[in-house]
């Protein structure tokens, strides 16, 4: 890979709805519980600080209409854009567009709030030599993915909630086993919160 910097794409611009649905609360904006890593935070801003550990720059694509979000990730130091996401696959590709300099990107959706900054930093190292990379955690693939340069029509051609799956399962990806179920503890709903304080 190049000296170019490499980029993480926060993403953030998801409507939350099942969490909405069962707590009426924003759940990016809901703080990590007590027993926890980073105890106290937001979720949005536990994930971003995480993966601001390893790459360059942190761009955060966050719903317009949502400015509670983006001055909290804002001030924490990311650089926020505002899209009205129709899914996952549509924030990438409009995250990688706004970065077609970059020499990769690290992919991290922003209600990965535990991934821990080492796991970053070692899919950052990995797309040194792999043009794509991803932390395992008990063989289950996790977060944050990374893409270099050379994937950029690919992502950039992205569109709707299907996200970059299909790319990594057509063109392969480089396995980094770690030690950190925080790669794959997604939060949907409130009980998932209530999960992570239970041993793995």
């Amino acid at each position: 890979m190049s000296t170019k910097p490499v980029i993480g794409l926060l993403l953030a611009a998801g409507l939350s709805s099942r969490y909405r649905a069962v707590s009426g609360r924003h759940k990016l904006l809901e703080a990590v519980p007590d027993g926890l890593p980073g105890a106290g935070t937001p979720l949005a801003l536990c994930a971003a600080r995480s993966l601001r550990a390893g790459t360059d720059a942190v761009l955060a694509i966050v719903r317009p209409e949502d400015e509670p979000l983006a001055g909290l990730l804002a001030a924490s130091g990311c650089e926020v854009l505002g899209f009205a996401s129709p899914g996952l696959g549509a924030s990438l590709a409009f995250g990688v567009r706004a970065r077609p300099e970059a020499g990769g990107w690290l992919v991290l959706p922003a209600d990965l709030p535990f991934v821990r900054p080492s796991t970053v930093q070692a899919v950052r190292a990995a797309l040194a030599v792999s043009p794509c990379a991803a932390p395992a955690y008990r063989n289950q693939r996790g977060h944050p993915v990374g893409f270099g340069a050379r994937h950029y029509a690919a992502l950039a051609a992205l569109d709707g909630d299907r996200g970059a799956r299909d790319l990594l399962e057509t063109r392969g990806w480089q396995r980094i086993g770690v030690d950190d179920p925080g790669c794959v503890a997604d939060i949907d709903v409130p009980a998932d919160l209530e999960a992570c304080l239970r041993p793995r």
